[in-house]
């Protein structure tokens, strides 16, 4: 994580963001010409580029360059994001969503915001934090992930328990 914050202090997490969505479209284009078929991809976006007036713009480019299904991506927001200028937040997704990109909010739990303010956003998936995952089976942590789960599932959103990831 000290890489990001180095590149957020020197203002290059949104270049660096934008390269990583152009790559992983295009990787995604290289894999499907290889035979292994449309792939879904998942890439996380920071607050800069939320705020990025080119955002749009380099989807849309991404998606035809590469000649991909936009069905196929899945742009990954923090909770606290979504909370960051909400109005002009639930816009801009619902302009990302009617390119047809799916959209999830990662390590919930971990910020402010409540399952009955979710509902304003556009949002696909729920990826719960793993620290409600790691005692998933005993008193409050279930009974939280239950009702987080059943409120989601009502309202037509997925929703998953986020995994250990390891730095590569």
């Amino acid at each position: 994580m000290h890489f990001i914050s180095v590149a957020e202090e020197c203002g290059l997490i949104t270049p660096l963001g934008t390269w990583v969505l152009i790559q992983a479209c295009h990787q995604q284009a290289q894999w499907r010409d290889s035979g292994f078929g449309d792939i879904a991809l998942s890439v996380n976006l920071s607050a800069p580029q939320l705020r990025d007036p080119e955002l749009l713009n380099t989807l849309r480019r991404a998606i035809a360059d590469n000649g991909i299904s936009p069905a196929k991506i899945e742009l990954e927001l923090t909770e606290s994001l979504l909370m960051e200028d909400v109005g002009s937040t639930i816009d801009l997704l619902h302009a990302i969503k009617s390119l047809g990109i799916s959209l999830s909010v990662d390590d919930f739990g971990t910020g402010y915001s409540s399952l009955n303010y979710l509902h304003r956003f556009p949002i696909d998936k729920l990826k719960i934090d793993q620290s409600f995952i790691r005692d998933a089976d005993r008193g409050r942590s279930a009974a939280l992930r239950q009702r987080s789960c059943a409120g989601r599932n009502a309202a037509g959103i997925g929703v998953g328990g986020e995994r250990n990831r390891s730095p590569f």
